[in-house]
């Protein structure tokens, strides 16, 4: 048998279309969020609940909730349909490294690694990100000095790194570097690797004041935010 819309159900009043109602509806072979027919009866409102569902003889391909029907003269469509057949899976948390002392890390990686769709990931894409800044989360960050010391103490070794030398009280050891966007899109081979130091870890060396250092990679497009240049 060839896939077909098999079912139309109001979810509010648990009552079914005829068959002879869903043969008249189109897309018959597969999801679509709207499907429409000419010359139903029904006398389903516009605030129901609709589940639509295609299958292949006893298989689901895909079941779809969420419908709402309006009716143009004899015209009646279905929209709003969301596929619910696929399970999304999604994986979150907060890795710490160092330092030796246990009291302020020297890396915090906030990552999230799934498919559930959200604002940022509205197709659903398989995707890993180290920069975490969904339901709160402080995203990624790096405290130099601490992640040497840290380094050092897993090592052994005793010699200290040479850093430049810097006038100002803020010393380039002393940088924190804040992963504005760490994430790879596995589905569509994507990635954005945007990293800077925080605002308040600028450094003097020699005659230059280094503020907002930092670098960025990437093969998506890149939106720039003129609102950000101008401060």
């Amino acid at each position: 048998m060839a896939v077909a819309i098999t079912e139309i159900k109001n979810l509010r009043t648990s009552d079914l279309l005829s068959e002879e109602n869903v043969k008249k509806f189109d897309n018959q072979i597969a999801y679509s969020s709207t499907i429409v027919a000419d010359g139903i009866i029904s006398d389903w409102i516009s605030t129901d609940n609709i589940q639509v569902t295609w299958k292949d003889a006893d298989k689901v391909i895909a079941r779809a909730v969420g419908g709402r029907m309006t009716i143009d003269k004899t015209k009646y469509t279905i929209s709003g349909l969301i596929n619910v057949s696929n399970y999304k899976f999604g994986l979150n948390g907060e890795i710490e490294i160092g330092p030796k002392d246990k009291s302020e890390p020297a890396v915090v990686v906030s990552v999230r690694i799934g498919n559930i769709p959200s604002v940022k990931n509205p197709k659903a894409d398989w995707i890993i990100d180290f920069s975490d800044k969904e339901d709160g989360k402080p995203g990624s960050s790096i405290k130099l000095k601490n992640l040497v010391e840290w380094i050092q103490d897993k090592t052994g070794d005793t010699e200290k790194p040479a850093y430049p030398e810097s006038e100002k009280d803020n010393k380039p050891e002393d940088l924190s570097i804040v992963f504005k966007e760490f994430y790879f899109n596995i589905t569509q081979n994507t990635f954005d690797f945007d990293v800077q130091t925080q605002k308040e870890s600028d450094f003097k060396f020699g005659k230059f004041i280094i503020k907002k250092a930092g670098f960025r990679v990437t093969n998506t497009p890149v939106v720039v935010d003129t609102k950000a240049l101008a401060e």
